[in-house]
């Protein structure tokens, strides 16, 4: 749907008032059209809200704007009503404006249609051209102040909306520069983070395989310490009578050395696993 948002009882006048704008720039060799699917172009609301859950009439859009092609620049469109805010009540069908909340007269009370403050349509136009680009921030409006004058300033407005786009041009250019800066900037931050965590993983792995070499050649120490305790063992099982108590000592013994791990350094060094061996993937 076109981007015209008046009051019913002006679409008509709204439709001619468009058409004499939108002939007037197509007449200068550039397009106007509603804005393709795939372009991503936006149209700011007519009127900013303070608090989003705020709903009111003049929330609606299209679903696509309405745009002028000025060479490669887009230029959105928009052409509404103006409204007057009236406070009144509605009598026999017809609303009535008064100016206090409530008439007070000499007498019995009598009741009285409630007063309601209504924003009305006044049948004056605005012609609002916006850049449509994501955070590109430019407007210009064309007002009304009796019927016709859009009508009547439609070449010069087509002729300000054309002069308009090396302003719109260059607003986008800034833009797409801040933007490919802010991407460079991610990325220079997320390389830096993915080094930062290698250098973390490698003094890691450093720290783990000195940890564990130094483990292995402490157990490797002390197992010698106790190997030396279960020869001495073995020694001293000699010297028992007893073949029966010899044959449990010499059990038991054995199984002390397997609880330890034993001896073997090639063994325990086998298991040891060297810097870059624990940054590999699994």
């Amino acid at each position: 749907m076109v981007d015209i948002f008046v009051s019913k009882d002006s679409l008509q006048r709204a439709l001619r008032v468009a058409g004499r704008i939108f002939n007037a720039i197509e007449n200068r060799g550039h397009r106007v059209k509603l804005a393709p699917f795939n372009e991503y172009l936006w149209r700011p609301d007519l009127e900013e809200r303070k608090r989003y859950w705020e709903w009111s009439w003049d929330r609606w859009c299209p679903d696509r704007p309405t745009v002028a092609y000025i060479g490669t620049v887009t230029i959105g469109l928009t052409l509404y009503e103006t409204y007057e805010t009236q406070t009144g009540r509605w009598r026999d069908g017809k609303w009535i404006r008064v100016n206090r909340p409530r008439d007070y007269r000499p007498g019995p009370r009598f009741w009285e249609d409630p007063v309601e403050t209504r924003r009305l349509p006044t049948g004056l136009f605005v012609l609002r051209a916006f850049s449509p680009y994501p955070n590109v921030r430019w407007m210009n409006f064309w007002s009304e102040a009796k019927r016709g004058e859009l009508v009547a300033k439609a070449e010069s407005i087509a002729e300000e909306i054309e002069g308009a786009a090396p302003t719109v041009a260059a607003l986008a250019e800034a833009e797409r520069i801040r933007v490919e800066q802010w991407r460079q900037k991610l990325e220079e931050e997320r390389l830096e983070r993915e080094r930062q965590e290698m250098e973390r993983r490698r003094a890691q792995a450093l720290k783990d395989s000195h940890d564990q070499l130094l483990a292995i050649v402490n157990t490797w120490a002390l197992a010698n310490n106790i190997e030396a305790f279960f020869a001495d063992l073995a020694n001293r099982t000699a010297e028992v009578e007893s073949e029966e108590e010899r044959r449990v000592l010499l059990t038991r013994i054995e199984k002390a050395r397997e609880l330890l791990g034993g001896t073997d350094a090639l063994r325990h060094f086998r298991l040891w696993k060297a810097p870059d061996e624990r940054n590999r993937p699994t």
